[in-house]
């Protein structure tokens, strides 16, 4: 006769891990699950990158509204008379116009929108005014050279006082080297020509 108690003495081994590992319906529920929340986690975390990001890119709003600015008087260069000064100011538009397309392409990256409330904040209100009377007083080239080099100054006063984060960098680093080559060759410029002026013989006095 089979003892009574065999259940208890001679019980199986018990199977290892959680008992619904075992079960078929219920495994399949337990995987459902784990993948549900890692899934709401990944999102989770995403989204928090994500905001993270476009907070730091807000930051570069500045930068390329100055570039906006810069570029919307540089439109107005072919009016110039001396040949020089146009030569000077496509090489401007050039590196700005390329910077600028950068910018651009950073901030719709992360959805940022520059609104005209806020380019207008970065904006010389009166050029359109001054330069239409410039114009027509034969003034034009002085007028508008006047407005590019108060439009350079901002632009380098805002790069000067910019802290880029690690994604804007490179760049960062890459518009700040255009506006310093620029105004190498500005300065360069005016040695040169303010050497050959001073060469120049000059009329003597009667």
């Amino acid at each position: 006769m089979a003892n009574d108690f065999d259940f208890i003495v001679n019980a199986p081994p018990k199977k290892p891990g959680p008992n619904f590992l075992y079960n078929p319906k219920q495994r399949i529920i337990a995987l459902i699950l784990f993948f549900a929340v890692i899934i709401v986690v990944g999102a989770v975390f995403f989204s928090f990158l994500s905001g993270s990001n476009s907070k730091g890119a807000e930051t570069y709003i500045p930068i390329e509204a100055r570039q906006s600015e810069l570029l919307r008087i540089l439109k107005e260069r072919d009016d110039l008379k001396d040949f020089e000064s146009l030569q000077k100011y496509n090489t401007l538009y050039h590196f700005i116009a390329s910077d600028y397309i950068e910018s651009g392409n950073y901030l719709k990256k992360f959805k940022v929108e520059v609104t005209p409330e806020i380019r207008a904040k970065y904006s010389f209100s009166k050029f359109d005014k001054d330069i239409k009377t410039a114009r027509s007083v034969n003034r034009f080239d002085s007028e508008f050279e006047n407005y590019v080099e108060k439009a350079v100054q901002s632009y380098a006063t805002e790069l000067a006082n910019f802290k880029p984060t690690k994604g804007q960098q490179e760049m960062f680093k890459t518009a700040k080297s255009n506006l310093i080559t620029y105004l190498g060759k500005t300065n360069s410029q005016a040695k040169d020509n303010q050497s050959q002026k001073d060469k120049t013989p000059q009329p003597k006095p009667n």
